[in-house]
């Protein structure tokens, strides 16, 4: 192969072509799996609706929507803030507190440009507390699963 002859010009078009088809195609991916992950966050939450009892709930429907907001702000960015996801959770009494929770918490999207993840409460919080500390992540999860919680 005579190096004198190649196009340059081709072999950098060839080139940001293959580029823009492997980025293409993993954007594809990341879609597709999502619609399948907030499909499941959702069916999730249409069922623990069904389990929530009334007079079970500890806190006022104010409460859990300031819960569930203070918890997506401590998972979503660029570092989770563990300490407040401890405070909210472990005052919750029982497993009707957690669905509440849930169910107000919704499907939420990671607004941060290093993530495409969206899901539940339970995905973010699976998601999120797989980085850290064993210690510390079963701590929460033994919380939860005070409650009847398995995530």
């Amino acid at each position: 192969m005579d190096l004198k002859n190649i196009d340059v010009k081709k072999v950098i078009i060839f080139s940001a072509l293959g580029v823009g088809v492997i980025i293409g195609g993993t954007i594809a991916v990341k879609r597709v799996i999502g619609l399948f992950e907030e499909k499941e966050g959702k069916d999730e939450i249409k069922e623990s609706k069904k389990e929530i009892v009334k007079s079970d709930l500890s806190f006022s429907d104010a409460a859990y929507e300031t819960m569930a907001n203070s918890l997506y702000t401590a998972m979503n960015g660029i570092w989770t803030n563990v300490p407040t996801i401890t405070r909210i959770i472990a005052p919750m009494r029982t497993k009707s507190d957690y669905l509440k929770t849930l169910d107000t918490f919704g499907v939420k999207k990671s607004t941060t440009w290093l993530s495409s993840f969206e899901g539940n409460l339970s995905q973010w919080l699976v998601d999120e507390l797989a980085t850290e500390l064993e210690s510390t992540r079963d701590a929460i999860y033994g919380k939860l699963n005070s409650l009847g919680i398995i995530l």
